[in-house]
């Protein structure tokens, strides 16, 4: 039972230690940010995304 939380704690350090974090949270922020401005462009001109 214990060997789960030092699975996934030992997955979270590796992917700070490569440093891939901070990217993927930008990335993900970056999306979702162009997917509201496109709601808002779009929607008042009817076009189909």
């Amino acid at each position: 039972m214990n060997d789960t939380p030092q699975i996934d704690s030992g997955f979270f350090s590796e992917l700070k230690r490569r440093q891939v974090l901070r990217p993927v949270i930008v990335y993900v922020i970056g999306c979702w940010i162009l997917l509201q401005i496109a709601d808002i462009t779009f929607e008042p001109r009817y076009l189909c995304i």
